[in-house]
Parts: structure tokens; C-alpha cells; sequence
């Protein structure tokens, strides 16, 4: 069974098809003949974006969850990343994402958005599918 970090989170820790990600967004000014400055836009430390990949969501309770959203119910892995994403897409609320850094093999615990603003399952066969998620480090404008 997934564990979840907060009623509104997602721990990827030891999930399969995770990966991890570092960007920095910079403006680059290139003059010609190799001369050029760029600046940093966003945070120094980066900003973090994660990938999950599901390559088996089965729609029957073999993978489950318990859903903080529905009164802890017992729902399928497949359907809670569907009904997860619809309520994140209607509340636009950042959540808590559980994922061990690279840097320093700790758990770390930071708030994320998707990445896209859209959701497709593929599906395999009868009552199993696939899909992916891209998640990306939220930062508050302060």
C-alpha cells in the first residue's frame, strides 16, 4: 500500500519509475564572437521537477490507497492519481511532495505543482493502464 506524507501529498520514496530533476532558469545575452552574459532568474538552489512514471495502474484494488480527500477510503492507485490531480487542477493548491535528494541521500519533504495542466492514461489492456505525471518545485512569490 502507498504511504502518504500529508492528506494532500505524495511520497515517491523507492517508487518505481521515479526521477529527479534540477533547473535553473537563466537569461543569456549573446553579443556574437563568443562574447555573452547571463543571469540567474530564479532560486540558486534550483528548482526541482520530479517524473512519475505508472507503467501499471491497475483499476482494480490491487494497489491501493488510503484517500484523505474521501473520508480515508480504500481506492486504487489508478483512480486516486485521476481524482488527485482533478481536485489539485480545481484548487490550483501546491502539495507536499516526500522524495530523497541526490545530493545528500535524505528525505526531503517540498511543496510541488504538476508541471502540465493535462492527464492521459494509456490504455494496455481491460481494466489496466499507464501514465506519467511531471511534478515541479513550487516556490511562493513573497
Amino acid at each position: 500500500m502507498a504511504a502518504l506524507a500529508v492528506p494532500t501529498g505524495i511520497n515517491v520514496l523507492g517508487q518505481q519509475g521515479a526521477s529527479i530533476g534540477i533547473g535553473y532558469d537563466r537569461i543569456v545575452r549573446k553579443f556574437g564572437g563568443g562574447y555573452q552574459t547571463n543571469d540567474l532568474t530564479g532560486p540558486t538552489a534550483g528548482l526541482i521537477t520530479l517524473r512519475l512514471n505508472y507503467g501499471f495502474l491497475p483499476a482494480n484494488t490491487a494497489i491501493t490507497v488510503l484517500d484523505p480527500e474521501n473520508s480515508n477510503a480504500v481506492t486504487p492507485w489508478g483512480k486516486y492519481i485521476w481524482l488527485f490531480f482533478k481536485r489539485r487542477m480545481a484548487d490550483g493548491s501546491a502539495f507536499d511532495v516526500t522524495y530523497t535528494d541526490p545530493a545528500t541521500g535524505s528525505t526531503d519533504t517540498d511543496k510541488f505543482m504538476f508541471q502540465d495542466s493535462n492527464l492521459t492514461y494509456e490504455e494496455i489492456e481491460y481494466l489496466l493502464s499507464s501514465t506519467g505525471i511531471v511534478l515541479e518545485q513550487f516556490i511562493p512569490l513573497i
